[in-house]
């Protein structure tokens, strides 16, 4: 008996994914990146963003990946076969505008704009990505409402400030900061050792690092 032959259908591509990465570093990884291909509006390769990330060859699969999923998240675009920009459709700069409530609108640079409505960015409080009052960040577009746009916080391309005034409260083992503008609805987790001796209760100007998204707090 002749044998049937069986249709064979074509293979479901797999995406790829990141999740051998612990969060907090996939998280600095994609920033990182992202700020990297900001910098090179022309066009950066994989390859080019190990080098200036200064990680060795077995990072390539890493970098790789996280390139794909920023890509399919139309983050980026590719400009040529292996070269990557920003989406410029989808992806602006503009600076942020924080509401006491938690949630910030972003005021997108007027560069390339065909309606002045747009110009404001909504900006829901899940969506603020550590970004404060006054910062200029890189905004993604996500949906179109009937009023205007609503878009996530990509990354923060400079802060504001690097000093915010505050009332310091004591703890055991640490302490907070609760800032005196209501433009910054958090408080400041301050460690003992870096409390400088502050008393509760005292007024204090504390110093933002690199290490902001680890040291504040939504009230």
């Amino acid at each position: 008996m002749a044998k049937k032959n069986k249709k064979k259908y074509p293979r479901t591509p797999r995406k790829k994914s990141v999740s051998f990465l612990p969060t907090e570093k996939l998280q600095t990884l994609l920033k990182d990146i992202l700020l990297i291909v900001y910098n090179h509006p022309k066009g950066i390769d994989p390859k080019k963003i190990r080098e200036i990330l200064q990680l060795p060859s077995t990072y390539t699969n890493e970098i790789n990946t996280a390139v794909a999923s920023l890509y399919q998240q139309n983050v980026l675009r590719r400009n040529g076969k292996k070269q990557y920009t920003l989406d410029n459709a989808n992806v602006r700069e503009g600076v942020l505008s924080f509401h006491p409530k938690g949630f910030g609108f972003v005021s997108l640079d007027s560069e390339g704009q065909e309606n002045s409505r747009d110009s404001d960015v909504f900006i829901p409080p899940r969506q603020m990505n550590h970004g404060i009052h006054g910062d200029r960040v890189l905004v993604q577009l996500t949906r179109k409402t009937r009023k205007k746009w609503e878009g996530r916080i990509l990354a923060i391309l400079q802060r504001t400030t690097d000093k915010i005034i505050g009332i310091y409260q004591g703890g055991r083992v640490r302490g907070r900061v609760v800032p005196e503008d209501n433009r910054y609805p958090f408080h400041f987790i301050i460690p003992g050792e870096l409390s400088c001796g502050a008393r509760d209760g005292e007024s204090v100007v504390i110093r933002l690092d690199s290490e902001l998204n680890q040291q504040h707090r939504r009230q």
